[in-house]
């Protein structure tokens, strides 16, 4: 009995070393093969996962659906996120969660699909709501100047790097000249001599002004039409920076209240007054650059901007145009955070729920085509607007 058992376990010792033996020389075998596969038939095997991953972001629906509502936040932790549930595979192909002392990760890919996508969107409604065609900066008939001057006023160019910098203001205007001024500290000594960097391009003669428009990189950033209007109430309204928005808050005040403010050295005028003054100018001609209508100040059916960026997507957007341009990491736009204090939910709830329905109706329908052409979704409850600003800021 006992040497029986002696000789199960010795046969049991024999198999377990078989077994190591077998694995040991399978291992080496695989490893022996691998080493004289061809070098780029490793790669191919080592990056089947990429690969697959890169698919599965060139189909998601938000590169390649009918419709890219990129209404991407920031919450208060300054945290990457998406809000809308059609961009929502986003997070999991191209965006990941990061605090302030971060920088969110996203994918560049996925970012040229939604900048093909607004510049779609742009098209279609130029064509089909507007019937405005594209000027044609090639032709030989030189532009008429005049009639885009505004726009020229607030453009910078970079020969070096081929590219012009349409500003908005309150939409980031100050931060895109010390971008432009960045840009030229790194341009050739040749540019730098002939041209200053904060020159606006208007004050070139009109064939080159031509030249450039057909030529170079077109850069527009925009911003949600209500949130904007809120940041330049509180900028200019409630700051009141200089005596001429003193002076213009009092005009307002007399306008609206039939009578002067008490205090005509700090006019306390309302959102709502400043909102109820927009209304009774409904043509917006004469507005403020601040609170300027975009699309007919901005004339993106005739220029077709190259990038149509927004602040809501701001460090994405931004961080692809620097690698568009090549100088991603030697340039960057030193936004000091990704929205301004104005634009956090709490204000604009705050804000926007002292004012009627029907005024808040009549301003969306002022700024109209600013919504549609830039793809931003009107409010579809004016009773209650909670929700709608809750996704907006």
């Amino acid at each position: 009995m006992a040497l029986k058992l002696l000789r199960d376990l010795k046969d049991l010792k024999l198999s377990l070393l078989f077994v190591i033996v077998f694995a040991a020389f399978s291992t080496c075998y695989i490893a022996i093969s691998y080493s004289k596969t061809p070098h780029h038939q490793q790669r191919y095997f080592h990056h089947m996962g990429e690969r697959d991953q890169k698919r599965k972001v060139a189909n998601s629906p938000e590169i390649n659906g009918n419709k890219v509502n990129d209404n991407i936040k920031y919450n208060r932790s300054i945290t990457f996120q998406v809000q809308a549930s059609n961009v929502h595979n986003v997070s999991d192909t191209a965006v990941t969660t990061t605090t302030k002392t971060q920088q969110p990760t996203f994918s560049l890919e996925t970012t040229k699909g939604i900048q093909q996508q607004r510049k779609k969107h742009m098209d279609r409604m130029c064509h089909r709501k507007y019937q405005i065609e594209a000027l044609d900066f090639g032709s030989q008939k030189p532009i008429e100047v005049q009639a885009f001057k505004y726009l020229l006023d607030l453009s910078y160019v970079n020969d070096d790097y081929k590219i012009i910098v349409t500003t908005i203001h309150k939409v980031g205007s100050s931060n895109w000249r010390r971008f432009m001024q960045d840009l030229h500290k790194i341009s050739s000594d040749k540019f730098r001599k002939a041209w200053p960097p904060l020159k606006f391009l208007s004050t070139r003669p009109t064939v080159e002004i031509q030249q450039n428009l057909k030529e170079y990189t077109k850069v527009l950033f925009v911003r949600h039409p209500l949130v904007r209007l809120l940041s330049a109430y509180r900028d200019k309204f409630v700051k009141l920076p200089t005596s001429h928005y003193v002076g213009a808050a009092v005009k307002i005040i007399k306008i609206i209240r039939k009578q002067s403010p008490a205090n005509l050295k700090k006019p306390d005028m309302t959102f709502k007054e400043f909102l109820t003054y927009l209304d009774g100018a409904k043509n917006g001609q004469r507005f403020d650059s601040h609170w300027a209508l975009t699309f007919k100040k901005y004339k993106p059916c005739h220029v077709r901007y190259d990038v149509i960026g927004k602040l809501e997507t701001l460090l994405p957007d931004v961080d692809y145009l620097t690698e568009k341009l090549g100088v991603r990491g030697r340039v960057e736009y030193r936004y000091p955070k990704p929205y301004s204090g104005s634009s956090n939910t709490s204000l604009l709830i705050e804000n926007y729920s002292k004012v009627p329905p029907e005024l808040v109706r009549s301003i969306c329908q002022i700024y109209h085509d600013d919504f549609i052409a830039f793809d931003y979704a009107l409010p579809t409850n004016f009773s209650d607007l909670a929700e709608y600003l809750a996704k907006i800021g």
